[in-house]
């Protein structure tokens, strides 16, 4: 992780304004960062997550307010899978809704995992979405009859984890045979659903940290 983390707070420039996502990976990002903060570095970030946020503030990081998060120059954040085409899936640290609206307000958005979280596709792999918790036992009704087997994520006491948006998360097992981006398509016309784990067609480069060093898949997108 610290080498990935490295490798990523290099593409760091004075007077960006940079999207900094969540999650362990990001967490060796932000170790980066924090003594060429300290050496005079300067730029604003826009933090997935109350944690980055605050660890961020720690490392000496100019914190955007939470309503200016658009506009950003980059976004680097962690995935729990990712394929060849920089398709991944988010979501296993509860923060994907603002995840999401970070990536996509960024011009160029870089993925950053070990190399180990490389998949060939995403299909049938669980998915993580974020629903609104009024009546989110018929969202996940209207979840099942896509083909997604649901189970509400609960935190350490036994209730439902609640996301920073004060969201609930379904946990959800692929049972037919749709792709990801026909899922993604058919949830996003769900009431109820803010938010998915699949980040499909958002992301120009991934670092991917493995035992040969850093190794880069760059893609040619546009956004």
């Amino acid at each position: 992780m610290t080498a990935v983390g490295a490798a990523a707070a290099e593409l760091v420039l004075p007077g960006m304004r940079l999207g900094i996502g969540s999650g362990r990976t990001v967490g060796a990002l932000l170790a980066a960062l924090a003594p060429r903060v300290r050496q005079g570095l300067q730029f604003d970030a826009a933090c997935a997550s109350r944690e980055t946020a605050q660890i961020a503030r720690q490392a000496g990081i100019r914190v955007l307010p939470e309503e200016e998060v658009g506009a950003l120059d980059l976004a680097i954040d962690g995935a729990d899978v990712v394929t060849p085409q920089l398709d991944c899936l988010k979501g296993l640290g509860g923060a994907l809704a603002r995840e999401r609206l970070v990536a996509l307000g960024a011009r160029r958005f870089v993925l950053i995992a070990e190399e180990s979280k490389l998949r060939q596709d995403l299909s049938g792999l669980p998915v993580p979405i974020e629903v609104l918790p009024f009546a989110h036992v018929d969202t996940a009704r209207r979840v099942r009859s896509l083909g997604l087997e649901p189970r509400l994520r609960q935190d350490a006491q036994g209730l439902p984890y609640r996301t920073d948006n004060g969201n609930f998360i379904l946990d959800c097992t692929p049972q037919g045979l749709r792709t990801p981006h026909a899922l993604q398509e058919a949830l996003e016309r769900l009431a109820g659903v803010v938010a998915t784990g699949y980040f499909l067609g958002m992301a120009q480069e991934a670092l991917l940290a493995g035992p040969d060093g850093i190794r880069r898949i760059a893609i040619q997108q546009t956004k």
